[in-house]
């Protein structure tokens, strides 16, 4: 969470002259996790997706994430991760919610183990009107 604060800091100041109601702007969410197996279902409460569009590994594939079902998988846990930047992004970025957004997400799951490979990066491609 205060990696995320200073992100949205640092978007909200640096940012500022780009984010203009109307303009576009691609927000671009990867989410990855470490190669630990998810061995049970993890409980996820955030917002249901269903045959979202994400590129796993580089490779375009449609996910679902739902309540009900929980997290099973590595690709699953890593999308969760971005869809929960998503949520924070959209809240602490002034002005974002006034533009034309397209969402992008990512997921990557690493062939190694550690905390260091459990991450989100967000990137924000702005465009003119």
């Amino acid at each position: 969470k205060r990696m995320l604060d200073e992100m949205a800091s640092k978007i909200n100041s640096e940012c500022a002259p780009y984010i203009k109601e109307g303009c576009r702007v691609d927000v671009i969410f990867t989410g990855s996790a470490d190669a630990i197996p998810v061995t049970s279902t993890i409980k996820y409460n955030g917002e249901d997706v269903r045959d979202v569009p994400v590129k796993v590994q580089g490779i375009p594939v449609a996910m679902t994430l739902t309540k009900e079902a929980g997290i099973n998988t590595n690709e699953q846990l890593a999308l969760a991760r971005a869809l929960k930047a998503k949520d924070y992004v959209y809240k602490n970025v002034k002005g974002l919610s006034s533009m034309k957004t397209n969402n992008i997400y990512n997921v990557k799951v690493s062939d190694e183990r550690g905390v260091e490979y459990r991450t989100v990066d967000v990137e924000f491609i702005f465009y003119g009107k």
